[in-house]
């Protein structure tokens, strides 16, 4: 297992999931560059990880402004003199009907392009050993019913970090594809139908161990990887009967 990286550019800090990363990195002689949407969460989640003696620098920005994550990059470089793993975890969905045009388009615009928009300035100044990580998740494993577009996002970010896998490891590059099941995060408040759920900081300890032994495929927890696996599997047959169980159990749960 390798040692912690020293200099960590991590998108979606300012809650769930990428809160719970950047306190999991945050360490002294490690220089952490947060960014987000929300200013005042973003000041929250630094203010954490500066008792844990980490350096912190962070800027307000949105993954989808090329501009803005262009000079987030640029300015993350000079002041932590290059970068040791880039995370972009910053995502996310809406309920939808069955076809949401617009809602596809925000959704690709986030979950993809703004993955590949955090990873793009970096790739010159990314030397051998070197990591990606893209969040992604279980639920782009086959496609869900009233999260279409999230299913169809994710799907394609699996798809994109896997070839970028294969098109860096010529050049010693690392890219990891991280897909969490159920994760309670304020983006799951109010869903009570999550099996096999994680708290963030359990995700953020499951992440940081997966990185640090080199897996290019981080999916968890176990159970629910392994349920998804086994239902892409599945003739589309049994494979639409079985997730109509997952639906009426989700609607008699309350969730609609």
């Amino acid at each position: 297992m390798k040692p912690l990286p020293q200099r960590v550019f991590l998108t979606g800090a300012s809650s769930g999931i990428g809160r719970a990363l950047a306190r999991a990195y945050a360490a002294p002689g490690v220089h952490l560059g947060l960014v987000a949407r929300r200013q005042e969460e973003l000041e929250a989640t630094a203010a954490g990880c500066r008792t844990h003696g980490a350096e912190i620098w962070l800027r307000s920005a949105d993954v989808t402004d090329a501009a803005a994550i262009n000079a987030a990059a640029a300015d993350y470089l000079a002041w932590a003199g290059g970068v040791d793993l880039v995370i972009a975890n910053a995502g996310g969905g809406e309920k939808e009907t069955l076809i949401d045009a617009d809602l596809l388009d925000r959704t690709l615009r986030l979950n993809v392009t703004g993955v590949a928009r955090t990873f793009a300035p970096f790739l010159p100044a990314l030397q051998p050993g070197a990591q990606l990580a893209a969040v992604a998740s279980l639920a782009g494993y086959r496609g869900l019913p009233y999260s279409a577009s999230y299913s169809a996002a994710k799907a394609a970010l699996i798809t994109y970090a896997e070839a970028l896998r294969v098109g860096l490891r010529a050049r010693g590059i690392r890219v990891a594809t991280i897909c969490p099941g159920y994760v309670r995060t304020p983006l799951t408040a109010g869903n009570p139908y999550m099996p096999w759920v994680l708290e963030a900081d359990e995700a953020a300890r499951v992440i940081r161990r997966g990185l640090a032994q080199g897996r290019s495929r981080i999916a968890f927890p176990w159970q629910l990887a392994l349920l998804v696996r086994t239902l892409r599997l599945l003739p589309d047959a049994a494979y639409d009967r079985a997730v109509g169980m997952f639906v009426r159990r989700r609607h008699d749960a309350g969730t609609g």
